[in-house]
């Protein structure tokens, strides 16, 4: 028996406005591919549609549909049994992680290293970088604008994203 749902569309809407990318990001974070993600973010977003959800605060919010993202993920895996044995205090962790760097007061921060660090890439790499994660762009697509071949723009993303990394882990230090 499906319950009905104390979610309104204008809620709904802005669940999946405000948080949709971050369940999205915290599934990849934990080790989904990007197909699976997609699916157990709408997946998370379901149950919690038919779990009779009262919105609280905005980290609370978040919080909420992270678990239920991450039981959906622990579920499916079981489900698959995909011969992998999950540690799920090590789950967990990830998640005390994940809330510490990426949430309310740290994202901020996080995100000012991010911007300072993006401020030191070379124009071409920020031109990479803007196409593929702010204009949503393909690989294929980046690829033809930087006249690269998919290949090659693949290898310097996983280069980027490194150098980002590091710049953003010792801007965080400081």
């Amino acid at each position: 028996m499906m319950m009905v749902s104390t979610v309104n569309n204008e809620t709904l809407e802005h669940l999946i406005r405000d948080h949709q990318h971050g369940v999205w990001r915290y599934l990849r974070y934990l080790g989904c591919e990007p197909a699976m993600a997609d699916d157990l973010t709408q997946e998370a977003f379901v149950s919690v549609i038919e779990g009779g959800f009262v919105q609280r605060s905005e980290p609370e919010t978040a919080a909420y549909l992270r678990k239920a993202a991450r039981f959906a993920w622990l579920n499916r895996l079981r489900r698959e049994n995909r011969g992998t044995t999950l540690d799920e205090a090590a789950v967990e962790i990830a998640d005390d992680v994940w809330a510490r760097y990426y949430e309310a007061a740290a994202r901020t921060e996080y995100l000012g290293a991010l911007e300072h660090c993006l401020d030191t890439l070379e124009p071409r790499d920020r031109n990479a970088v803007r196409l593929k994660y702010n204009d949503e762009r393909s690989l294929a697509e980046v690829a033809r604008s930087l006249d690269m071949t998919e290949d090659s723009v693949k290898t310097h993303f996983a280069r980027l994203r490194k150098k980002l990394r590091e710049c953003i882990e010792a801007r965080l230090e400081q």
